[in-house]
């Protein structure tokens, strides 16, 4: 119930916040927070639409996906009446729990994703955004969103990379990519395999 919040937020906000698209990864990112705050903190039952909202919120602003901050207003007008000045507080709720509980380990609103890297790497070895290699590496990065792996974002977005290239154009392992992201062809090895696991299944 709670994705499907964040979900149909996701699927609303961009009509009401005068064409400013955002990033697929939104949803993935705010589900990343959503599921850790819950499974660390267990709120009570009431409480979890407005730590979705709250977590849809970090992921819209950190990832700085629209053209300037979408605006408490915006959001709120599809929340069902949060209050304008609840979001904040919330955001503030869910980051001071998660440091309290993970330490070190960190929640912050720039927590690197996949796709903070794939662009870089797809730079890195002369691959466009809208090609047929870019589209299949972020449509690879996207679905290791549907299941959690113990790889580093950074390792994903290299293997996704590499296997576009292999898939779209036979190319072998660039050296300009292994000097980018510094994972060798053979250290992507099992990344690749579960990504191709995730993918092609």
């Amino acid at each position: 119930m709670a994705m499907e919040e964040i979900v149909n937020c996701h699927a609303k906000l961009p009509t009401t916040s005068q064409g400013n698209a955002l990033r697929p990864d939104v949803i993935s990112v705010a589900g990343a927070f959503l599921d850790a705050y819950l499974q660390l903190m267990r709120p009570a039952e009431e409480e979890i639409a407005s730590v979705a909202w709250g977590s849809y919120w970090i992921a819209a602003r950190g990832g700085r996906q629209w053209n300037g901050d979408p605006s408490l207003e915006e959001i709120n007008c599809v929340a069902g009446g949060l209050g304008v000045g609840s979001l904040p507080d919330i955001e503030q709720q869910i980051f001071l729990k998660l440091r309290e509980t993970v330490g070190s380990r960190g929640y912050t609103t720039h927590h690197p994703t996949p796709h903070d890297f794939v662009h870089i790497f797809m730079a890195a070895v002369g691959i466009a955004e809208d090609s047929e290699e870019g589209k299949l590496a972020m449509a690879i990065v996207q679905a290791s969103w549907q299941c959690n792996t113990s790889f580093p974002p950074s390792k994903i977005a290299a293997a996704a990379v590499d296997m576009a290239r292999a898939a779209e154009s036979r190319k072998p392992y660039a050296p300009d990519l292994e000097g980018m992201s510094e994972y060798s062809r053979w250290q992507l090895r099992s990344c690749k395999a579960t990504l191709a696991k995730i993918y092609y299944s």
